[in-house]
């Protein structure tokens, strides 16, 4: 993986490698910015990928615990944290929990629309999951952006 670095400078000796921007290798120590390695020189198939400001959205769960109701029926509330690690405002956030089986099949989803995050901004959320019973499965939550899932955590135990 490379980068393309735009400087408002040229650099001696030197010469940009696409559209004013330099080269610079990130998987090798120790190169220099504008230095080109002899395998990607004169490539002409190249992808730009121009980097925006966007939101990151990130969750880790604070707390999961299981309760059973007087009609013995079981569920999980899970306690987890929403932040955007991005430079842009988060919005379209929903949270979805469910437990899924050995084959990917789901049981009793749960979804919350969250409000927009601000970049840097952290949220306690709360989701609660009904266990499905005589069934072995791990919770898994998730989160979206404009229906697009964009971060996942799953149980290393399994239920019931």
């Amino acid at each position: 993986m490379a980068v393309g670095v735009y400087l408002n400078e040229t650099i001696p000796s030197y010469s940009y490698y696409i559209d004013q921007y330099y080269f610079l290798e990130t998987t090798t120590l120790h190169m220099s910015v504008g230095n080109i390695p002899p395998e990607y020189e004169g490539l002409t198939n190249i992808t730009v990928y121009p980097l925006t400001s966007r939101s990151l959205l990130a969750h880790r769960w604070k707390n999961a615990t299981r309760f059973t109701v007087s009609s013995g029926d079981d569920y999980v509330r899970v306690q987890m944290v929403l932040e955007n690690l991005g430079t842009d405002k988060t919005t379209s956030i929903e949270v979805r929990g469910a437990f899924y089986d050995n084959i990917s099949r789901m049981y009793n989803l749960q979804t919350m629309t969250v409000s927009p995050l601000a970049a840097g901004e952290k949220r306690l959320v709360e989701l609660s999951v009904d266990v499905p019973p005589e069934i072995s499965t791990i919770l898994k939550t998730q989160l979206y952006i404009n229906d697009v899932m964009v971060n996942e955590r799953e149980s290393t135990s399994r239920f019931p």
